[in-house]
């Protein structure tokens, strides 16, 4: 199977047959998978298979057959694999955690399809993601996310990578994305948020976030299990946490090797943030009435990536709709940060950044300012466009 990987098919002749069969790849391999010391080859072969667009396509043929065929599902052998973790000389002398990973890495491949999404845990429902999440995470801090930790294979950072990317995919689809808010996933993403030192799974964790915070009922509870507490804490620390507003932003191609780096925690981050504050009002006034917070927003709409201005302008939107908060944002420095925006940036960011101003400036402080930036006159130039 793995000489005819990059063929996606074979050709066999069947004995006393004029013409060669084509077989499927896909379908040798689901057959295979049947037998537990050739699982390892199979799932890897089904992943590698399904990562183009047609193997998807394949996939999600045989799937849908399944029910009126006699052919086993894919999806549901390798949430078996997910959820009983085998091992050991049955299994082709697979060490703990290898098959279940691979499984997982099956999963994620495919779930970028809608079509596949839907069928994911569907005989059984997707407490088996919420419990390898909860093991992981659990694993983690017990050992302190130390270098061991991160290497292994069961619990290590590239497992949970995995498990918190497939949540993310599974986040798309609103019926799956609710019933994963329903089975309580934002309590371990709460956790890997607040206590994981690994940048790469905090961006994922906020990622997950963002597509489930984009319900009402998922903001509320995002709130209330520490996923806010944990996008603030992230977005402080990849801002540089900041104790004071600065004038204006440097200028373009001026920002470090770090900043860069933290951009990748940064960006996704300000997202769920502001899907948080869009859908859930006491997530504002969390935010609004915390003037670290607000001056770790103001500097992430400094820095540059239109994404993430256009995120964090929203954020400062929705604050600044709260008049007991316009104080607090004009002190730290709303007013400069999104001016600058709708001065110098277009689309989106600019448009969230004028509506943000239009609501500071009902503090008359805060209108005064703006007039000493001139800034009404770079409103006027954005209205006439």
């Amino acid at each position: 199977m793995r000489r005819t990987l990059l063929k996606k098919s074979w050709s066999y002749s069947p004995k006393g047959a004029n013409t060669p069969t084509r077989i499927s790849l896909l379908a040798a391999a689901a057959a295979a998978s049947r037998k537990p010391d050739a699982m390892q080859s199979a799932i890897g072969c089904i992943t590698n298979t399904a990562y183009e667009e047609h193997g998807k396509e394949q996939l999600l043929a045989h799937e849908e057959t399944v029910a009126t065929s006699r052919e086993a599902s894919i999806l549901d052998a390798a949430v078996r694999v997910v959820e009983t973790n085998p091992s050991g000389t049955d299994f082709g002398g697979s060490a703990p955690g290898i098959l279940r990973a691979k499984a997982l890495r099956l999963l994620l491949n495919v779930s970028a399809s809608a079509g596949i999404r839907a069928l994911v845990g569907k005989a059984g429902g997707l407490g088996f993601l919420i419990k390898v999440l909860e093991e992981q995470v659990a694993a983690g801090d017990k050992a302190r996310y130390s270098a061991d930790a991160a290497a292994s294979v069961a619990h290590g950072r590239d497992a949970l990578d995995t498990t918190l990317g497939l949540v993310m995919n599974l986040g798309l689809d609103d019926g799956r994305a609710l019933e994963l808010l329903s089975q309580g996933v934002l309590v371990p993403i709460a956790a890997v948020l607040k206590n994981c030192p690994w940048d790469s799974s905090v961006a994922r964790g906020a990622s997950a976030s963002a597509r489930l915070l984009r319900f009402p009922v998922g903001a509320k509870q995002g709130r209330e299990v520490g996923v806010l507490q944990g996008l603030l804490q992230a977005v402080k620390s990849a801002a540089g946490n900041p104790t004071a507003p600065v004038s204006f932003p440097p200028k373009v191609g001026t920002a470090t090797a770090a900043d860069d780096a933290k951009s990748a925690v940064l960006d996704p981050c300000v997202r769920a943030l502001a899907q948080a504050l869009k859908n859930d009002e006491d997530s504002v006034s969390v935010v609004g009435n915390d003037i670290t917070s607000l001056l770790a927003v103001v500097a992430a709409v400094k820095c540059g990536r239109e994404g993430t201005v256009g995120n964090a302008a929203l954020a400062l939107q929705m604050v600044a709709n709260r008049q007991d908060c316009l104080q607090r944002l004009g002190q730290a420095g709303a007013v400069p940060a999104l001016l600058n925006v709708v001065h110098h940036m277009r689309g989106p960011a600019q448009r969230n950044a004028a509506l943000a101003l239009a609501r500071l400036v009902k503090r008359e402080e805060n209108l005064a300012l703006l007039k000493a930036l001139h800034g009404l006159d770079i409103l006027n130039c954005y209205l006439k466009l």
